[in-house]
Formats: structure tokens, C-alpha cells, sequence
């Protein structure tokens, strides 16, 4: 709440110029039960030059209201008009179709777009967490809206939806700009802090490491996956495997020691009862397969020797039937009582854990029991920041996203007390200020890779032009692993760290590392702007005055007296650097 209260009361300067003219509106759309549509027109309320707020209350909403969709009326374009529209990761895409719709949910809770009458950033503080993010095509006419499936929600809104809207000009009309925005909102509300900061307060004693280092996951054991919906029990749960024990993990870091990998995050997944998402959230006692308890402390005392941090892999949003204390009471209920469920994964049918009930019974108990394994760095929870937070309305602890998101990052500070750093998966900004490192921002390069989307031109680092500097990441599904030379050009675009889920390659992980190490300074760093400069020719410019010139097409580009050849980059550093 005083997060919010902060975020109402910044009065942006410094990056807004000019004025808008006459009164602004914005468009609520009510898609009824019945299939009825109503529309409302609503006054923007001026907040600053350039700064105007989007309030609806809940008791604005018709009760039988199925979907909402509410939209600035100036976030609206025509096909063939200079600009595009841009989604909280970075997805955009410019004005060429007639018709079509695409919707992404609000990983960090902006969006924009540039025309030739207006370029604005939207800014959502009030309900983001329930919503979607989407644009549509109708008969050549574009509409970016936001839209909140109500009758399928857990709760009846809760809060105001509030968004703000910020006119930007000159150098700052751009998606550069939009993300440079958000970061100093963030920053001057205090949401988040920069690495250097961090590093230098103490606060995060590994930070400093994490920025040089690439992480490795290694994966100890697990049972198989299948696909199948199945709630197990003690005896019909699959078997555990191993897949690389504790004992024979020591010869492979110490192998990737020698080849000269001398700055290792590892992730220990697979380590805890029942293996790699076997037995969620259960960790005690450590899986036999893959050691025992013992043999897990001499595995992390050894990697400690040899320099590198190691911190464990864990899973506080899944629960599964052979959990030791299994019980629907500890599970979301949806809000007709039946218990939610997500995927099928290695434990089986795989049920919401409520956050809440999680945070008020074992979480706590369970982090310093892990702590005293000896594992220090950055723990690392899955999921946390990789989707909505899960509601519940078990009528025992119910929680609203927006309660449950404060219920993680409860259990995000209680891990960074016991571990020194925390650590998620995806780029999710709920979760933005309690962490050090995720594994990967988002997995919409993969997704569009395999699915292209005619509505969609690219990815762009939006994201990483909020948070480069302050969280360290991996850029995408796509860019994990070895890579091919396209792949790794994409990885120094977007300013990523490596990361590899295996230690078997370990001559790519050696050369990743040494590729990595030209760039790993500029991790501390904020990007300042990301330009594309020709088809497939990119220029990335950070805070501390360095610049990198991508060049992904099939030509050389000159680029400040030097040539930088096709599929290769250039940096070029400020001087005394």
C-alpha cells in the first residue's frame, strides 16, 4: 500500500516536455454476461504537464460485467502510420494489418505506443495485477487496451484500476525513452535499488560475484516426466533417478575450475526429497539418490573451496499429492471451491500452494533448515517471478494477487536474510526489488520464434532498459545454452548474462564464459538506449558512456572508423575506461 501511495505522488520531471491539449478521455468497455457491450467515456485526471491518471472505481463496474477493457483514447493508430505499439517485455509491433489482436500479460505494468500525433508510456497502479495487455486490429483501425477478465477472477476488483498516462517528446519518444521513465519512477519511489548501491551498502555481499559470473544449473535427480494428470501417492509415486550425485558433481565443477571458468553461479536443482520437482515444496530429507544430506554439505563446502557460489533450487508455488504434509487445505481454492491446479510436472498434477498459508505455517522454518546446509549466494525460488502470483479463496487464507504478490516477497526477504541473495525465474516486477538474479526475462523470443504472430514485428529490450543495472539476467528461453553466433549477437543486444541448465557441455560453457568476460563490467551498468540503426543493425548505449554496434545483417557496417563485420559486434568504450 505505501508502495502505491509512493507511486501516486512522483511528479515525473526532468524526462517530459511540451503539453497536451484540451481535455483527455479514456473509454471503459463493459462485455456483459449476457453478451451485451456498454461503453463509458471517463475524464482523465490532469496530474502534471504531460501526466494524466485513469481512475475507475470498483463501483463504477456493472456487477455482471464478464470482461472489462478500458483504453486512452488517444492509444489508437491507423494501418500504414509511422509508429508501433510496445508490451511490457518489449514485444511491439508497427500499424501494417487490418485486422487481428494479439494480448500478453503485464510482466513489468507498462505499455506504449508512438504515432505521429503522440508518443506515450501508460503506467498501471492499481489492479495490474489482474489484467492483460493487448492490441487490436479492426478494418485497419488500432486499439491498445488493457483487459480484465472479471468473471473468471477469484475476487470482484478490489482496488481502484488506476493507470497513468505520460506524454514524452524529442529524444525521449521512443521505447528508450518509455523504459528510462519507469526506471526512474521505480527508482525514486524506492521499489528497487541499482547493483552498484547494493554492492557498495553491503546488503548483497555476493552481488559483486554474481555480476562476473555465469550461472550453471546442475540437476542431481529426478523422477520421470509425464504428461498425464495424476494425483500420486507414497506408493505410486515414480521412482527417483539419479542424474548426476553429489560425489561425482565435485569432478565436474572441478573440471570447469580447469578450464578456466573461474566465476561460477551454481543453481543446485534436484536436490531435495523426491528430486527435481518431485515432492514440492518438500526438501527434507535430501533424496538419498543423490547422495543423502552428507555427501550434499561436502558438495557445497568443496565448490565454496574451489571460488565458486553455489545456493539451492527450490519450489514454493507448486504442491503435489506425495508431499509429506499434503493436504487441500494447503492449496488455492478457486472461488467455487474446487482446488486450482497449474501444469503436470515431475511430482504429477501439480496444485497451486496458497502464499499466504505457505508464508504463515513452514515457509520460514524451511529457509533456515536450508540455510544450515551450508548453501550461500542467491537461493533461487521458482516461479515467483515468472507469473500472476496465485490467489486463493480458501476461506482460511484467502489472498488477492496483490495480497499474494506482498506474501512472496515476505518469503523472498525472509530467504535473502538466511542466504545473503534470492534469486527467481522470469522478469516479472511485482518481485523486482528482492531480487539479485533471475534465470531468464521472458520466453516470448522462443514463443515467437516458433509461432510467429502477424500482429508482432520483434523484441526489443524495454525491459532490460528498466532493469539492466539492477536485476541480472538472462534475456530469453531462446538465448539459454550453447549458441549459435545469431543467438549469442541477440545475448550482447540485449545486454544478457549466459546461462546453462546442464554442466555436460562443458566446452561451451568454457567459451560462453570467455565471451561473456569482455562484457560483464557494463552488468552494473543501465542501459541507456537501444536504436535500430538499419535492417539487422543495432546500437546499445549504457550509463556509464560504452556503446555496442549489433550487426545481425548479412553486410558490413561502418560504424565511428571501425567495420563491424556481419554477425559480429563492436563495443567501444568510453575513454579511461
Amino acid at each position: 500500500m505505501l508502495r502505491r501511495m509512493l507511486l501516486g505522488a512522483i511528479l515525473v520531471g526532468g524526462l517530459l516536455a511540451g503539453f497536451l491539449h484540451g481535455a483527455e478521455t479514456a473509454t471503459m468497455r463493459m462485455i456483459l454476461k449476457s453478451g451485451d457491450v456498454q461503453t463509458r467515456s471517463i475524464p482523465l485526471r490532469e496530474m502534471a504537464e504531460n501526466h494524466h491518471r485513469l481512475v475507475i472505481a470498483p463501483k463504477e463496474i456493472l456487477p455482471e460485467t464478464q470482461t472489462l477493457e478500458v483504453y486512452a483514447d488517444f492509444a489508437t493508430a491507423r494501418k500504414g502510420e509511422e509508429g508501433y505499439w510496445i508490451s511490457p517485455r518489449g514485444v511491439y509491433g508497427k500499424f501494417h494489418q487490418d485486422n487481428g489482436e494479439w494480448r500478453s500479460p503485464p510482466m513489468i505494468p507498462i505499455y506504449g505506443m508512438k504515432t505521429p500525433r503522440r508518443t506515450f508510456l501508460a503506467h498501471m497502479t492499481g489492479m495490474e495485477l489482474e489484467c492483460s495487455i493487448g492490441v487490436r486490429a479492426k478494418d485497419g483501425n488500432y486499439t491498445l487496451f488493457q483487459q480484465f477478465p472479471l468473471g473468471t477472477m477469484y475476487f470482484p476488483p478490489y482496488e481502484d484500476i488506476v493507470v497513468d498516462f505520460y506524454t514524452l517528446i524529442g529524444d525521449d519518444a521512443n521505447y528508450s525513452g518509455m523504459g528510462r521513465l519507469y526506471r526512474k519512477i521505480q527508482l525514486d519511489c524506492g521499489a528497487v535499488r541499482p547493483i552498484r548501491k547494493r554492492i557498495a551498502s553491503g546488503e548483497s555481499p555476493w552481488l559483486e560475484y554474481l555480476c562476473d559470473a555465469m550461472t550453471v544449473r546442475i540437476h542431481h535427480a529426478s523422477k520421470p516426466y509425464r504428461k498425464e494428470r495424476v494425483d500420486y501417492t507414497p506408493e505410486t509415486e515414480l521412482p527417483v533417478r539419479a542424474v548426476l550425485p553429489f560425489e561425482q558433481a565435485k569432478e565436474v565443477i572441478r573440471q570447469l575450475k580447469e578450464r578456466g571458468v573461474d566465476k561460477m553461479a551454481i543453481c543446485t536443482a534436484g536436490w531435495q526429497s523426491g528430486g527435481y520437482d518431485g515432492r514440492c515444496p518438500q526438501s527434507f530429507p535430501v533424496e538419498p539418490v543423490a547422495g543423502g544430506e552428507e555427501k550434499l554439505k561436502e558438495y557445497i563446502a568443496y565448490a565454496q573451496s574451489l571460488g565458486f557460489q553455489i545456493d539451492a533450487h527450490s519450489n514454493y508455488t507448486d504442491t503435489y499429492t506425495v508431499f509429506s504434509q499434503w493436504s487441500p487445505d494447503i492449496v488455492c481454492r478457486r472461488k467455487d471451491g474446487s482446488l486450482a491446479t497449474n501444469g503436470v510436472w515431475c511430482g504429477g498434477n501439480a496444485y497451486n500452494l496458497c502464499p499466504r498459508n505457505a508464508w504463515e505455517t513452514f515457509f520460514s522454518s524451511e529457509m533456515e533448515k536450508i540455510g544450515k546446509l551450508g548453501f550461500r549466494g542467491a537461493h533461487y525460488i521458482d516461479v515467483f517471478s515468472a507469473t500472476y502470483p496465485y490467489a486463493c479463496c480458501h476461506p482460511d487464507h484467502p489472498c488477492n494477487r496483490a495480497e499474494a504478490a506482498e506474501y512472496q516477497r515476505k518469503m523472498l526477504q525472509k530467504a535473502k536474510s538466511v542466504f545473503q541473495g534470492v534469486a527467481s525465474e522470469c522478469g516479472w516486477d511485482h518481485v523486482a526489488g528482492e531480487l539479485d538474479y533471475i534465470n531468464y526475462v521472458s520466453r516470448h523470443m522462443l514463443t515467437l520464434e516458433n509461432r510467429p504472430q502477424p500482429m508482432v514485428d520483434g523484441v526489443v529490450p524495454l525491459w532490460e532498459i528498466v532493469y539492466h543495472g539492477i536485476i541480472l539476467a538472462n534475456t530469453d528461453k531462446l538465448l539459454q545454452n550453447k549458441l549459435d553466433a545469431r543467438k549469442a549477437l541477440r545475448l550482447v543486444e540485449f545486454g544478457g548474462r549466459p546461462i546453462f541448465y546442464s554442466p555436460n557441455d562443458q566446452e561451451a560453457i568454457a567459451a560462453a564464459y570467455e565471451a561473456f568476460k569482455p562484457l560483464r563490467y557494463l552488468q552494473k551498468e543501465f542501459m541507456e538506449s537501444h536504436e535500430i540503426l538499419a535492417e539487422g543493425v543495432a546500437r546499445i548505449t549504457y550509463g556509464d558512456g560504452s556503446e555496442i554496434l549489433c550487426n545481425a545483417s548479412e553486410n558490413d557496417f561502418s560504424w565511428k572508423g571501425r567495420t563491424v563485420k556481419p554477425l559480429s559486434y563492436e563495443l567501444y568504450k568510453p575513454e579511461g575506461k
